[in-house]
């Protein structure tokens, strides 16, 4: 049975025979390219990802063009690309497109679909662990981390403690450490600072998270004497709107639409 399903009367789209699970018709290209690469999508995984992805509205009669491409080869050359690092035109060429494959991320990432996906796959994480699918407690941490000679001058810094230029990252993760929110600033900014946007992300996306606990000792646990031993923790009713640090959202949405 098709992952996806069609049920618009006199359709001449017949069920199966891709390995997405796309309903075959004339111009679907079924996928038949050997599953060689390490970052490849196991039937398993698929199984999980195929239906909390985008549906596609041509299969309602919603209009569009319906795919040419396995779904399932356009996201295992996303995977390609992040877990290589490579360019967009430096895609193997058993993949679809380098333009099609571009511009069906594209897509996804400005409506709020990648960020859906992954936070549906969260929660679904959760669940298999017992757990209730909006998390009560955090975890921030930051990470600074050298950029590439194409990044500008005005987005990077130094980190003097840790002798890097670059980018810094400001991490919030869940008890499970599965990701919440990402901030990413000059490597030369203050963890406080840097702090404090991520923060006031977290609590926009999430509303029942009361507690945060920090890696480190920032300088207002520090002068009570705590110590990440001794569960230092930071409440979210501290933090400070920022508005010059980009902030990248990872939790708070559903495949429908952003519960922030």
């Amino acid at each position: 049975m098709s992952l996806y399903s069609y049920a618009a009367a006199g359709s001449d789209i017949a069920e199966g025979g891709c390995a997405c699970g796309m309903p075959v018709r004339p111009r679907h290209l079924a996928s038949v390219r050997p599953r060689r690469y390490t970052c490849d999508s196991t039937d398993a995984q698929w199984a999980v990802l195929a239906p909390v992805l985008p549906w596609p509205v041509w299969l309602e009669g919603g209009g569009g063009r319906p795919e040419k491409y396995c779904r399932r080869e356009v996201i295992d050359a996303i995977f390609y690309l992040a877990d290589n690092g490579c360019k967009w035109r430096n895609l193997p060429a058993d993949f679809p497109p380098r333009r099609t494959v571009h511009a069906a991320f594209s897509r996804w990432w400005v409506s709020g679909e990648v960020a859906a996906v992954h936070n549906d796959l969260r929660d679904l994480v959760r669940r298999a662990q017992g757990r209730a699918p909006d998390p009560t407690a955090a975890v921030i941490d930051s990470q600074s981390v050298r950029a590439a000679e194409t990044v500008a001058a005005a987005s990077r810094g130094f980190d003097a403690g840790k002798k890097i230029n670059g980018r810094k990252r400001h991490i919030v993760v869940d008890t499970i450490g599965l990701l919440l929110v990402v901030c990413v600033t000059a490597a030369g900014t203050q963890d406080r600072d840097g702090a404090r946007p991520a923060l006031e992300r977290l609590r926009e996306l999430f509303a029942t998270i009361v507690l945060v606990w920090p890696t480190a000792p920032t300088p207002a646990s520090s002068s009570r004497g705590r110590t990440p031993n001794s569960h230092s923790r930071s409440r979210l009713s501290n933090a400070a709107t920022h508005q010059d640090s980009w902030s990248c959202p990872g939790g708070g949405w559903s495949s429908a639409l952003c519960r922030g």
